[in-house]
């Protein structure tokens, strides 16, 4: 009954994330609402200059650092690379450095997602190992959890 109880509030939690994401993504939410929904990490920066509609991420970035690589790109890099080498704590830390840099509410939520999408892995992995296969798990989760941004694209 317990088992069940846990499983339903982690059901809930996952849903509230994507309710989330997909409000603000679509600003059926405004930064009020948003951060009563106790974010860590507020909406948009005060003195944002970067509009996030020239903005193009890639959701799946070369492990390689480009020469014009900023230091939130660098972060998103070194999450992504962490994440699929199976370190997720350390890929948890780094999409969090990409949300506090994050200017853009796109990038922000880019990085929320990779940090919950992480968190989930992290968990599925300590549960059942490898035969949950917790690193394709979290690359289908941030591709559920990115979809509806338009600051994403994936690279082949």
């Amino acid at each position: 009954m317990l088992a069940l109880s846990l499983r339903g509030l982690g059901m809930l939690k996952r849903l509230t994330i994507l309710i989330t994401v997909i409000a603000t993504s679509c600003n059926l939410l405004s930064e009020q609402d948003y951060g009563e929904a106790s974010s860590p990490v507020p909406l948009l920066k005060e003195g944002v200059v970067q509009p996030c509609s020239e903005i193009k991420r890639p959701l799946n970035p070369s492990d390689e650092p480009t020469a014009s690589e900023s230091e939130l790109d660098k972060h998103f890099r070194q999450a992504f690379d962490y994440e699929t080498a199976g370190e997720f704590e350390q890929a948890i830390f780094h999409y969090h450095l990409a949300a506090q840099l994050s200017e853009c509410d796109c990038d922000r939520l880019h990085a929320e997602a990779g940090k919950t999408a992480a968190q989930e892995a992290k968990d599925l992995w300590e549960q059942q190992r490898m035969a949950a296969k917790p690193t394709q798990y979290f690359w289908g989760r941030l591709q559920e959890l990115t979809k509806t941004l338009p600051c994403i694209e994936i690279h082949n």
